[in-house]
Parts: C-alpha cells; structure tokens; sequence
C-alpha cells in the first residue's frame, strides 16, 4: 500500500514513464515511496535477507537511510516456494516484477529472478510501539516488511485469543478495550508454532510487519528470538518419502535425544519402526519395513519435545498415504460421468513421475507407462531447474481445481525432489477426437481418463468455428465426425500463426479448465504440418516473431525460436535487466522461415554471465520483438 509523501509525487510521475522499460534498476525505498510504477521491471542490488518463509522471502536495505533511518526498507520477494535454499543473513540481487498484491509490496521473481552474492548481518529490529504500527498507526506503511520489535514503552505485553483463522493479538493490557494497543500476529513466515494461551505475558515480540487480509500483522520468524519464550513442538505433517521411509515434521527444532527414538513412533498398520533419524533440526526420518503404496497410515508420536526440552502434546498423529502412491490410484474412477473427484480427494499423498511440462514453477507428470489414468499437475512448486524428460518425486494434497485433479502444497508437507533424467522418456499417447472430444463433459466425459496426459492427434484440421476462441489461441481440430480442442497460448505464445482449414498434427498436454478439456502446446514442435507439402508455419507469418526460450529457467544453455516472413537481415541480442549489451547471438541474413538460435549463456568477452534476468531482442524486417528468460546458478 502506498502512502506517498506529497514531495515526492512529481518524482513518483516520471519513475512512471522508467517503468515501461525493460527493468528500473532501482531501491527498496523507492518502490515503497511509490518512485515506481506498479508492475514494473525492477532490479534491486545488495540487500540482505531478514526473513525466509515458504512462497518467498523478505529483504532490506543493508544501511539505514541516513533521512528515514529504517523506514520503508523492506519488501517481500515472492518465489512462489521456489527458494532455491536462500537463509537469513544471504546478500542478494533481485530482479522481477514490482507489483502491489492487495496492497502489499512485492517482488515477483518466480522465474528464479535473484542471486545470492555474499553474506551480511541481518538488521536489528527497530523498537517501535503498538500503536505506531497496527493498522491504525501513522507509521505501519512505513515499516511494511520491515524487521520491528514491540512495545518499546511497554515492558510486558499479553497474548489474546486467537481468531477463526488461528491468528492471535498481541496487546499492550491483558483486556480487549479502550486503552489496550493490540496487534495481530501471523504465521507470514511459514513456521507452525503453538499459539500462546490468552493472558500470556510476553516481555516483547519481535517480527516482519506484513499486510493481508487488510489489516497489519507481525509475522515471527522463530520463539526463542522473536517471541521471548519457548514453544512447545506442534507435529505440522507427515509424508512417505520411499516404500519403506517416512518424514514426520514440526513447526521447531527438535530434540534429538527424544526424537530418534524409534519407540516413540507407532503406526496405525503396525509396520515396525526400525529407525528414527532427524534430518533436519525439525524434520524426522522413519525407516520401517515395506509398506503397501498407497494405503491409508497414521504415524502417531508418542512424546515431542522441542531443542529446549518443552514437551509438546502427546500422541501427536497426522495421517497420509504410504509409499509411492501410483497416480493411477488418485486419478482412475469408475464412472466419469457420475462422479470424476479422486477417491483420494483431500489425501496426503507422495508421487513420483516423468516430467511431460513445465508451465512457470509448476509442472505436470506422468507414470512411466503412461496411459489412461496416468498424469497429474502438481502446483507443488519446483526447487531449482527442470526439464521435461526429469523425474520428480512430490508430496502434496490431492485437490480438485473446478473439476480438474491436482496435488497441492499443504503447510507441513515439503517434499520436493527433482532425481534427475527419467530412465524412461516421457510416453506421448496417440489418440484420435472421438477419445478426447471437445465439449466432454457433455458426451459423458470420456476425455476424463487422460486428464493431463501427453497425448497427439495427426492429421486433423483447423476450425475457428467452434467454442473455442481464436483470440485467446482456443481452436478446434477436426477428425470428422468429432472435433477435439486445442489451445496454442496456454504455455506462452508459440511463433505460428494457425488457419482455418490447416491440416496439423498436434502434441499438447490435454487440460481440463473453463468446463473443457483442451491439448496445450508447449512449443512449436509440438505443432507441423501433414504430407510432403505441408507448410512450414512459421514462414507463412506476415509478422517476425520470436518465441519463448527453453528451457526456461536456464542453468548453462536456452534456444529460442525466430521466425522471418521474407529474406531479412537479423540481428538478436543478449541484454541484462539495464539494457546493456551482453551477447550478440545473430547479425546476419536470414532466410523466410523458422530459425533456432541458441544461447550458451556467455557474454561476448567469453566469460560466464552471472545468474540473473536477460532480455533477448530481435530486430528484423524493420520489426523489434523481444522476449525475457532467467539463468540460474
């Protein structure tokens, strides 16, 4: 939320007219001032990390400002959980998408947009009063994302009830009334602690100041630093990792004398418990003998204590689905048309797949057979690079997204494992309309069996004519008497320009959404044309294109593909988030027609780019087209 100061508006009018550029190197201060224009590129250097949760992390200045002192320092950096490991006290560049979230200043660098560059120690909190910054304090705004400690006139504070949504008050007198400053604490940091009993003293509280939900929260990181006392461990989750391990984890770190004790654990199939190992200060590894994939457990622990000995409630249990649990057994159901929800709705489940997409930090997966029953999207972020052709093992919740059956992040399950490329390539299934018609739900459902698969259909015919809506790249491939759906721009726009009445052969993953099941192409080699003449696409464009890197993010190489409608001179260029010159890829003459370029990540001296946001530029036919992509470490 921007509050700017007045002075400052004629400044704020012109950062506006910078915002249209590729990126606005720029400072914290500046876009919370409101220097910035909303949805901007931007790229901040050298600030430190104060605060690590799951979608993200929060950053401020290293200095204070010599005029606002810590004031209007901080911001949250949004990953969507794809942290790639960064801590406290990392130093960082950040490059993304400036953009207020229901008032809310943040970074968007979801494509990997941010680099840790050394180490520095985390600001103290500033000492401010409830009332300063609670949702009615003159300076909340100011201190958004910042790193802050209350009540600095007050020496004890008390805890009060918490809400509906498990959230608590902090407040200055141990009663809800006039004279009694109080502040809403959050969990904006990820970590799962029990809420202190109302009327808890507390010498002080210490956090980040977010803002959600419309009102102003203190989100603390951890008990002993920010909420002056111990917590008592809360088991948050349990999941399978393997048909024979499991990790129990809790909201604090833990005792290891206590927690690896294999008798402390018992599960509800009575598998023996052969071992307990911590793995993390708050996560525990169990071995135990093979167990069925997929059934139903319950791992129940019998006594919990915390690194400093508080002793949590006993018999502490979470339920899941043991083992590798096939996706056929979340997806497969007897009738589609009467009931298509997973018989393991709501479950917590651990898969392991071949990757067919990626679509941001998102990504779908198949069984190594891949057929009917066999695919999945899990909105379970990804960690670092992947590839199609790599094989993922996740944990999730098992949802269902308006009809369509995904695995989702629940708090307490974090399992992520990208296990390299996949013994078995990826299995693309040849279908024909009639399996995958368009309009199913209708014709009782029958694309429902390969939700999400890979699937391809040959020799089928472009019609505008139907549902679907060109504008937004929706079309219908005819195989008379049926049609099937298909949607070109699902995954970013491709460089082909579809007809009515083309004859195509389409790969695309079948996605169900808007009551439709529709193929998404992930590139333009999904799409090509049928017989000895069949055209090449992008060379019957009247326009020059240039599509979409991949991958995307990129590690140590990324082609890109660039489409010509005549004999041009060509020129593609490398450029950072300032628009400096880093790579000149292509100066030449191109003929009509589709070219792939490839960029092997060095800049023109030979060196190595660092790892940060680039911007590729085309320049042909008297047309510009640009494109953005991220190189990871």
């Amino acid at each position: 939320m921007k509050r700017v100061l007045p002075i400052l508006l004629g400044l704020g009018a012109l950062a506006a007219v910078a915002g249209n550029s590729l990126a606005v190197p720029t400072t914290i201060q500046d876009i919370q001032l409101g220097l910035v224009a909303d949805h901007s590129d931007v790229q901040i250097s050298n600030v430190v990390v104060t605060g690590v949760g799951v979608f993200g992390f929060f950053v401020q200045t290293i200095d204070p400002d010599p005029t606002f002192g810590r004031q209007w320092s901080g911001i949250w950096v949004y990953t969507n959980a794809n942290n790639n490991n960064v801590q406290e006290g990392d130093r960082v560049n950040v490059s993304g998408e400036y953009y207020e979230y229901f008032d809310f200043s943040e970074i968007d660098v979801t494509g990997g947009g941010f680099a840790v560059i050394g180490q520095a120690p985390v600001p103290d909190p500033v000492e401010v009063t409830i009332a300063e910054v609670n949702d009615t304090g003159l300076d909340s705004e100011a201190y958004e994302s910042v790193l802050i400690k209350v009540d600095r006139e007050d020496p004890t504070l008390y805890a009060f009830a918490a809400n509906s949504f498990n959230e608590w008050y902090v407040r200055t007198e141990n009663f809800n009334g006039a004279g009694s400053d109080s502040l809403l604490v959050d969990n904006y940091s990820g970590f799962d602690y029990e809420r202190p009993a109302a009327g808890t003293e507390l010498e002080y509280m210490q956090g980040v100041l977010v803002y959600n939900f419309s009102q102003y929260k203190l989100a603390p990181r951890d008990c002993i630093r920010d909420i002056g006392t111990s917590c008592p461990p809360v088991l948050s989750g349990a999941y399978a990792t393997s048909n024979s391990t499991i990790d129990v984890e809790f909201g604090v770190p833990l005792d290891p004398s206590t927690m690896t004790d294999e008798a402390n654990y018992e599960l509800a199939s009575f598998t023996p418990v052969l071992s307990a190992t911590l793995i993390e200060p708050n996560v525990v590894r169990l071995t135990t003998d093979p167990l069925t994939p997929g059934s139903p457990e319950t791992v129940t622990v019998i006594d919990a204590r915390s690194e400093d000995l508080i002793f949590g409630d006993p018999f502490q249990a979470s339920s899941f689905r043991s083992g590798i649990t096939p996706i056929r057994m979340i997806q497969e159901v007897a009738d589609p048309s009467i009931d298509d929800a997973s018989p393991l709705f709501n479950e917590v489940v651990t898969v392991e797949g071949t990757v067919t997409g990626v679509n941001g930090s998102y990504y779908y997966l198949q069984d190594d057979d891949g057929g009917m029953w066999d695919s999945i999207y899990s909105r379970v972020a990804k960690q670092g690079a992947i590839e199609v052709g790599d094989k993922v093992q996740v944990s999730g919740r098992v949802n269902e997204f308006f009809g369509a059956t995904q695995l989702n992040f629940l708090q307490g399950i974090n399992n992520y494992q990208n296990l390299g490329v996949s013994a078995t390539p990826p299995v693309t299934n040849l279908l024909t309309a009639a399996d995958i018609p368009y309009n199913a739900i209708v014709t009782s459902n029958a694309a429902e069996p390969w939700e999400f698969n890979l699937v391809r259909l040959e020799s089928a015919f472009l019609d505008s004519n139907g549902l679907g809506d060109p504008a937004f790249g929706e079309w219908e491939l005819l195989q008379l008497p049926d049609s099937a759906g298909v949607d070109f721009d699902d995954f970013g726009l491709i460089s082909f320009e579809p007809e009515p009445g083309m004859e195509v052969n389409v790969t695309g993953i079948l996605k169900y959404e808007f009551n439709q099941f529709r193929m998404m192409t992930r590139d333009l080699l999904d799409v090509s044309g049928v017989g000895a003449d069949a055209p090449e696409f992008g060379a019957t464009a009247t326009q020059v294109a240039l599509g979409q890197s991949s991958p995307n993010p990129f590690t140590t190489s990324t082609k890109m593909l660039l489409t010509v409608p005549r004999t041009a001179q060509v020129t593609v260029q490398v450029l950072d988030v300032a628009g400096r010159l880093v790579r000149t890829l292509v100066d030449g003459e191109f003929a009509a027609g589709g070219h792939v370029v490839q960029w092997d990540g060095q800049t023109d001296l030979g060196t190595a780019a660092p790892a940060g946001t680039y911007f590729y530029q085309l320049v042909a036919d008297g047309q510009v087209r640009s494109q953005k992509a991220v190189k990871l470490n």
